[in-house]
């Protein structure tokens, strides 16, 4: 990929995330008209959708790069492996969408067990 996010047709990556160790990224991408999670390994070369309903945006991988959060449809702060295994609801709320979402509104404590976030007020 080499500084590049690399696309092969004219849909919009909202963000690029590294993993742990440069060993692969997750992508924002809206390639199906809807905001959907994707991981990409280096090693393989491969690319495995990880979201398949609604809009995921805001991805924040924990320290260790095993566990994505993200918004799920501006309503749900959701929290999925990477290798595409449990997706859980953690929080519920107004979530505020991009570009309207504080770039740095999900954080993860250092020892991955704890997610610090901010919601939309009234």
């Amino acid at each position: 990929i080499r500084g590049k996010v690399a696309k092969e047709d004219d849909s919009t990556v909202d963000r690029v995330i590294f993993g742990r160790a440069g060993t692969g990224m997750i992508i924002t991408n809206e390639r199906t008209g809807r905001f959907a999670l994707y991981r990409y390994d280096f090693g393989t070369r491969t690319e495995q959708r990880l979201t398949t309903r609604g809009d995921a945006f805001a991805p924040v991988l924990n320290r260790a790069g095993t566990h994505v959060a993200y918004v799920h449809d501006g309503t749900e702060l959701r929290v999925m492996d990477v290798n595409g295994g449990e997706d859980r609801v953690v929080a519920r709320g107004p979530f505020r969408r991009p570009p309207f979402m504080r770039e740095r509104g999900i954080a993860w404590s250092p020892d991955g067990r704890y997610l610090a976030y901010l919601i939309a007020g009234d």
